[in-house]
């Protein structure tokens, strides 16, 4: 799981990665470490293809060529400005993100995949690299919220603390995290609390208190917490 792990949370960082152009002055006598950059002209070319689309109002094609990027070049990175490079998927995101009537007609048209591809990757016990994939594959759906939401639980699961907190992050704009957000609050308080990050847990144990359904979730935080203290000698 790894190594799955290890792609799956570069992708949900979603960070921008700055590469120096070259050495300054004062690292000129410092041995030189050649940095390689997982790009793809075929992606980027792909990208450019789909935005002429949306722009000929080709929404449809638009989104299946930006679906393809997605599945074929999941974890390349796109050039974004001078030495500055994202992540395809963040990329793509953020393109359809920007639009509301393109996130609905992507929601629209994948969601049903979605589902079709979270309910195998719990046949026969839920899988986490199956589960990453399709949090991956179908990011802005609601299933691929809920396989996000159901892998943290199991990196939670499996004591990977970090791992359940990145895929938490990647999810925290996500269209349908109002109707999750209790839950999600959970795991990511869960996360901190198993991670001896005090500070991270008591703002999300904080934000649950301030929902009308957070009770029973403050309650389980207790329970894990008292479990987690040392009983006095």
């Amino acid at each position: 799981m790894t190594t799955f792990r290890v792609c799956l949370v570069a992708s949900c960082l979603g960070v921008a990665v700055s590469v120096p152009a070259g050495p300054t002055f004062a690292q000129a006598d410092v041995p030189q470490v050649p940095v390689y950059i997982d790009s793809s002209p075929t992606a980027q070319e792909l990208i450019k293809q789909a935005e002429h689309l949306i722009g000929q109002d080709r929404l449809v094609d638009g989104i299946r060529t930006y679906q393809r990027v997605i599945e074929e070049y999941p974890y390349k990175l796109m050039p974004r400005g001078e030495n500055l490079y994202a992540d395809t998927v963040v990329q793509i995101h953020q393109a359809i993100t920007d639009r509301p009537d393109l996130l609905d007609l992507y929601r629209r048209h994948y969601e049903p995949a979605a589902k079709r591809a979270l309910e195998l990757a719990q046949q026969d016990g839920a899988d986490a690299e199956r589960l990453g994939t399709v949090a991956v594959r179908f990011g802005l759906c609601p299933s691929g919220l809920e396989a996000a939401l159901r892998l943290a639980g199991m990196l939670l699961e499996a004591a990977d603390p970090t791992g359940a907190s990145a895929v938490l992050d990647n999810v925290a704009d996500h269209p349908d995290l109002s109707t999750q957000a209790t839950r999600w609050r959970l795991l990511h308080a869960a996360a901190a609390l198993y991670a001896a990050q005090f500070e991270q847990f008591e703002s999300h144990a904080g934000a649950l208190q301030q929902r009308p359904d957070g009770a029973a979730a403050l309650a389980q935080l207790r329970d894990w917490r008292r479990d987690l203290t040392p009983a006095p000698k």
